[in-house]
């Protein structure tokens, strides 16, 4: 037990240096936000939508508008809620000429993000593009199922902020000398009907894409009336890409290499402490002294918890105190607890496996053949297994579709509750996935914490059970 915690640790000191090294651009963006606006009596409206790699809301996003006119700066700033969306009004007077600028500012995760320009003239009744980064209110995500597959979100609003009915979705490629805003979707491709806020429509985009390709997005609306028009330069029109930063890989290493030696630490401290001296007969012995099988087994399952939990618990200890030396990031101690207390309960998960095992088998190698076998299943062939069936039903990696069956699968696996606590952590920024918002995949505080218990309760009522019957 020793032995491999101090391989364990001997890994993250080869492992932490690499953390300074790690990062890198993105094609499609983890996250991003469009935004449309529109004018009326009491200012500068606003609407934005802040969304991942496919077009999943997240909440939490903090946006800032600042229009300056004349030397005065009015600002207006929210928070995006659960589905995604932040409303903004700014009092600012309408600007009467072309010499009013606009700033919005958007922070997802650690950094601000500013898209800054001239304001023009907004007309009463009409909608204007508000994008991040320019282009309008339109924009390119991965399709849900097929992550090789591209598909257009789109952002819209009625000329009041009304959410809208029945809007009409087209689209044309072109190079940047042909598309061009229009005010027609003559010769243009009707892609849906757009009747929410948001749209998500699956598009083919040409192979053949050059540094002068554009793609137009116009939105109709019930009469057929083109209300905004948006572009989308050739760099978005890639397929889907994701960075890791350093402190994203930083938890998925303490969630993920103590992950793989923890379930096999337990096995072998279960057979060692227990199932060998069942399976073989010598624990037949002790019970001529005045102890019941149930009173033996369950002392013998305390105990080799309780020397797991105090080598797991050092050993998380001990790398906590590592990464505050040699990592240019650190753990926080909350999450250190919250990764320890899963690592525990991973570990006393695997301890009644194998406790329950032992009265069901007849000899020691059937039992560490067994044992091996839960192994390799849980830690190793896992995703493959989880690979399997998500292909089958036609999800491929790096989809929503294949995460959404990924983590329905690994709550019926011990060994993937901490990969879960980190999901949910890190709202799927760890690794390499885009950003999420973990409760739309059913990753909540409650459905960890029973799926936990159950981890540890289920197994231990099945030792109370099979402990007091005879062979």
């Amino acid at each position: 037990m020793l032995a491999l915690c101090v391989v364990i640790i001997l890994l993250s000191l080869a492992f932490i240096p690499a953390i300074t090294t790690v990062g890198g651009p993105s094609g499609i963006n983890s996250q991003n936000t469009l935004g449309v606006g529109w004018l009326d009596q009491r200012g500068y409206n606003y609407i934005f939508y802040s969304y991942n790699l496919w077009g999943d809301p997240l909440s939490g996003t903090r946006i800032s508008v600042v229009i300056g006119e004349g030397g005065t700066n009015y600002t207006a700033s929210g928070t995006t809620n659960s589905s995604g969306y932040a409303q903004l009004l700014v009092n600012a007077p309408a600007v009467s000429d072309y010499s009013g600028s606009q700033s919005i500012s958007v922070k997802m995760g650690s950094g601000w993000e500013t898209s800054s320009g001239g304001l023009g003239v907004w007309e009463a009744g009409k909608l204007y593009g508000t994008s991040i980064g320019g282009g309008g209110s339109a924009s390119i995500v991965a399709d849900r199922s097929n992550s090789s597959r591209l598909s257009l979100i789109v952002l819209s609003a009625g000329a009041d902020g009304s959410r809208p009915e029945d809007y009409g979705v087209f689209w044309e490629v072109g190079t940047g000398a042909i598309v061009q805003y229009q005010n027609d979707t003559t010769g243009m491709t009707r892609l849906g009907t757009l009747a929410d806020y948001v749209g998500i429509f699956p598009v083919d985009v040409p192979g053949n894409i050059s540094e002068a390709t554009t793609l137009l997005v116009d939105v109709t609306d019930p009469s057929g009336a083109v209300i905004s028009s948006s572009y989308i330069p050739a760099y978005e029109l890639a397929t889907a890409s994701s960075s890791v930063n350093p402190t994203s890989m930083l938890y998925t290493y303490v969630t993920t290499v103590p992950n793989m030696f923890i379930p096999l630490l337990a096995i072998i401290a279960a057979y060692s402490s227990f199932g060998r001296d069942r399976v073989s007969g010598v624990i037949e012995s002790v019970l001529v002294r005045p102890v019941s099988r149930r009173g033996l087994t369950l002392s013998r399952y305390l105990s080799t918890v309780a020397a797991l939990s105090l080598a797991i618990s050092l050993m998380f200890a001990l790398l906590f105190f590592m990464t505050g030396l040699y990592s240019p990031v650190a753990l926080d101690v909350a999450s250190l607890v919250l990764i320890t207390a899963t690592q525990l309960v991973v570990g006393a998960a695997f301890v009644g496996l194998i406790f329950v095992l032992s009265y069901f088998l007849k000899s020691t190698s059937a039992l560490v053949g067994v044992g091996i076998g839960i192994f390799v299943v849980f830690g190793f062939f896992w995703n493959v297994l989880v690979y399997s069936v998500a292909s089958s039903l036609g999800a491929t990696p790096g989809s929503a579709v294949y995460l959404q069956s990924t983590i329905a699968a690994d709550f019926f696996n011990p060994a993937q509750l901490a990969f879960l606590l980190n999901l949910y952590l890190s709202n799927g920024a760890s690794y390499g996935l885009t950003l999420i918002q973990p409760g739309l995949y059913r990753l909540t505080p409650l459905t960890l914490a029973l799926d936990a218990m159950a981890w540890v309760a289920v197994p231990l009522m099945a030792i109370y059970y099979v402990s007091a019957r005879r062979d």
